[in-house]
């Protein structure tokens, strides 16, 4: 048997203390230890009364010799029952560990569930314990059928219908056989758990986790009027959305992007800056200038808006250039990243049809970010052309971060040489 983990000792000094344990080997191994024990005793009496009769036959002048024989036999009698006590006591306890160790691979292999019952959630805070165990499970079914019964919303039990009917669509696709019928959710009861933040964040993170991304736009986009720091967390999920599950070519943050600009049901002007920011973060990660000029521009009315710098024409002819490279050699697979420069470079030159409904304008956090991603990405002269198109407040106010931000990073640097001297 392999040596136990550490987590495996504490596990079982928590959930089975040692007379505990005790009281289950003694239960689970009672008959064994009930024969062996038997035959032990029965051997040491037989031999302890061969020795009696043996003593009663030898003269008075052995006797005492027969009586010290007896109670070396006795003695030698008990260390055989303490013996094989102790032997098979050390073999059922190892027995009993082994059981152990076997339901615990039976457990491991089997999926990790939740068991649920009508009277399991009753408050928000065994909302939240039930949320964050489904989490841990990575049982987002399971967590999306509470919370809709719990809160009571038919919005969110209409998503959660929509979904299963999806999902069960597909596998009817997949498999080649009808399904009759699916166990619809349970009807709202009208008076619910008022969901909060950490819940619905705990939420998007499931369906996340699972790649269910049209659950996480559709849960976000619900509660966007009431939470709208939910959006933002979703927006960020799809932010980091993987490159695999994207279309080839397209950046991380574009998904997050083409969410707010095509697919968000929200008006433009409910949604709120932070959304945006949060894709402008994305581009400072991915160290993506163009995207974040990009995301600027696409913004409320703002001075970047029908401007564009020298440096920024140069790029686009060059990026012009790559393209018609590539044409010519006919490759289809490589064209993606160049039809997609062109595309944003097209489409930001291009006036477009206003919106119904405008986007929020950048506020001093979209412009900071916007400069910080083209210094680090080596355009120190478009950022600062950047800078001086700012408005006067909005400018004052990245100055003064910038100037109080280097005054520590002097400090720091004047800190250090002291202390070498």
């Amino acid at each position: 048997m392999p040596p136990l983990t550490l987590e495996q000792v504490l596990a079982r000094s928590m959930r089975l203390p040692p007379q505990r344990a005790q009281q289950q080997v003694a239960r689970l191994y009672k008959r064994h230890e009930s024969a062996e024990l038997a035959g032990s005793l029965g051997e040491a009496t037989s031999t302890a009364m061969g020795s009696s009769s043996v003593g009663s036959a030898v003269p008075s002048s052995s006797r005492i010799a027969a009586m010290m024989g007896g109670r070396h036999v006795a003695k030698r009698g008990s260390a055989l029952r303490s013996g094989v006590s102790t032997t098979a006591a050390n073999k059922e306890k190892l027995d009993f560990f082994e059981l152990m160790e076997r339901e615990d691979a039976q457990r491991r292999a089997s999926h990790l569930s939740i068991h649920s019952s009508g009277h399991l959630v009753r408050n928000s805070a065994d909302l939240t314990a039930y949320l964050k165990a489904a989490q841990r499970t990575g049982d987002w079914e399971g967590g999306l059928q509470a919370f809709a019964e719990a809160t009571a919303l038919p919005a969110v039990a209409a998503i959660l219908t929509a979904s299963e009917a999806s999902a069960a669509a597909v596998a009817a696709s997949t498999t080649g056989t009808s399904i009759l019928s699916t166990s619809p959710p349970p009807a709202p009861s009208g008076s619910g758990v008022n969901p909060n933040m950490v819940q619905i964040s705990a939420i998007l993170e499931m369906c996340a986790s699972a790649e269910k991304w049209d659950l996480v736009e559709k849960i976000s986009a619900f509660f966007a009027p009431a939470y709208p720091d939910a959006f933002s967390r979703a927006v960020e999920l799809l932010a980091r959305r993987p490159s695999s599950d994207s279309s080839a070519g397209e950046r991380r943050w574009r998904s997050a992007f083409a969410y707010l600009t095509t697919r968000c049901p929200l008006p433009a002007a409910e949604i709120s800056v932070e959304a945006f920011n949060v894709c402008l973060r994305a581009c400072e990660a991915e160290l993506d200038w163009r995207g974040a000029l990009e995301v600027v521009r696409a913004m409320g009315p703002n001075p970047l808006q029908g401007w564009w710098a020298a440096e920024e024409e140069s790029d686009k002819v060059g990026t012009a250039a790559v393209e018609a490279s590539v044409s010519r050699l006919g490759t289809t697979s490589d064209l993606t990243e160049a039809d997609t420069l062109s595309s944003s470079l097209s489409t930001a030159s291009t006036p477009s049809v206003p919106p119904m409904s405008t986007p929020p304008s950048p506020n001093v956090v979209s412009y900071a970010t916007l400069i910080s991603t083209l210094e680090q990405g080596g355009k120190e002269s478009l950022a600062s052309a950047v800078l001086n198109r700012l408005p006067a407040v909005e400018k004052e106010e990245i100055t003064a971060s910038y100037a109080a931000l280097i005054m520590v990073w002097s400090n720091q640097i004047l800190y250090k040489r002291r202390r070498r001297f």
